[in-house]
C-alpha cells in the first residue's frame, strides 16, 4: 500500500515562504510609493517657503500704489499732494521693494553655500544634484523600499539631494539644513544606501566597530527592509557650507561605511522598481 505524504516537503515550504515575502514586499513597497507621491504633492503646495514674500509683498501693492497716486496727482494738479506725503511713502515703497529683494538674495547666497556642498558629494559618488521634491521621491519610488519619514518631503529652501553610488549600491543623501518650518521636520543630513537583506529580513544589528566610526564622522547608523541609513545630525552641525570639501569627505565617508556594513551581512543592491 502506497502511503500519501499530507505535508509538503522543505523545499516547497521554502519556496512558498519566499513566495508570500515577495507579495508582502510588493504591497508594502506599492503603499509607500502612493504615500510618498501624496505628502511631496501635498507638501509642495505650502506656502512655508514663501511666507516672507507674501508679508512683505502684501505691503507693496498699498506702499507703491500711494506712491504713484500722490505722484500722478501732484504732476496734473488734479489735488493737492503735499511733497513731504510724496517725501515719505516714496523711500517706503522703494523700502518694501528692497526688503523682498534682500530676502530673496539672502536666501540664494545661502543656498548657494550649500549647493557647493552637494556638488562636490556628487562628484566623489559620480551622481547629480535635485533640489526638487519630485526628484526626491522618484528616486525613494525607484530604489528605496522602506520606509522614509513623510514629513521630510517638506523641503525646506536649502533642500539638495544627491543621488549617485558606491558600487554595486545605490545611494543618496538628503540635505535639508534648514527646514520648511519647525512644524514640518528638523534640519537633517541622511545618506541612504538602498538594498535587499538577506532572507528578506526586517534589519540587523549595527556592528559596534561601524556604530563607533560613524560616531566619529557624526553620523549615527541604522538598518530597515530597504536599506541603510545614516543620520548625520552631528556631521550637519560640524559643516561649514564655506568649505565643501571637508563635509563631502564626512558624507563620503559614512556612505562608504554603510556599503562596507552591508559588504559584511551579504546585502544585494536593490532592483530598480518598475
Amino acid at each position: 500500500m502506497r502511503t500519501l505524504r499530507l505535508v509538503a516537503d522543505t523545499a516547497i515550504l521554502h519556496e512558498a515562504i519566499d513566495v508570500a515575502r515577495a507579495d508582502l514586499r510588493r504591497a508594502v513597497t506599492a503603499r509607500y510609493r502612493v504615500e510618498r507621491s501624496a505628502m511631496a504633492t501635498l507638501y509642495r503646495s505650502s506656502a512655508a517657503n514663501v511666507m516672507p514674500y507674501v508679508v512683505l509683498g502684501s505691503f507693496l501693492p498699498m506702499t507703491a500704489g500711494i506712491a504713484v497716486a500722490f505722484t500722478v496727482d501732484w504732476l496734473t494738479g488734479a489735488r493737492d499732494a503735499p511733497l513731504t506725503g510724496l517725501a515719505f511713502v516714496w523711500p517706503l515703497a522703494v523700502a518694501n521693494a528692497g526688503a523682498i529683494a534682500l530676502v530673496a538674495r539672502l536666501r540664494r547666497v545661502k543656498r548657494d553655500r550649500w549647493r557647493a556642498v552637494a556638488d562636490a558629494t556628487a562628484a566623489r559618488l559620480g551622481g547629480h544634484v535635485s533640489t526638487s521634491a519630485a526628484d526626491w521621491v522618484a528616486w525613494l519610488n525607484t530604489l528605496s523600499v522602506g520606509p522614509y519619514p513623510v514629513a521630510n518631503l517638506s523641503t525646506g529652501r536649502c533642500f539638495h539631494a544627491v543621488t549617485g553610488g558606491l558600487s554595486p549600491f545605490g545611494l543618496a543623501v538628503d540635505l535639508d539644513p534648514i527646514p520648511a518650518s519647525s512644524d514640518h521636520g528638523a534640519p537633517r543630513l541622511d545618506v541612504l544606501v538602498a538594498l535587499c537583506l538577506p532572507d528578506g529580513a526586517e534589519g540587523v544589528a549595527v556592528p559596534p566597530d561601524i556604530v563607533e566610526r560613524a560616531r566619529t564622522l557624526g553620523f549615527a547608523a541604522s538598518s530597515c527592509a530597504g536599506g541603510f541609513i545614516a543620520k548625520g545630525n552631528g556631521a550637519l552641525a560640524r559643516a561649514t557650507p564655506s568649505e565643501p570639501a571637508a563635509a563631502a569627505d564626512a558624507i563620503v565617508g559614512a556612505a562608504t561605511l554603510l556599503v562596507e556594513w552591508a559588504t559584511r551581512v551579504g546585502a544585494t543592491a536593490a532592483a530598480p522598481i518598475a
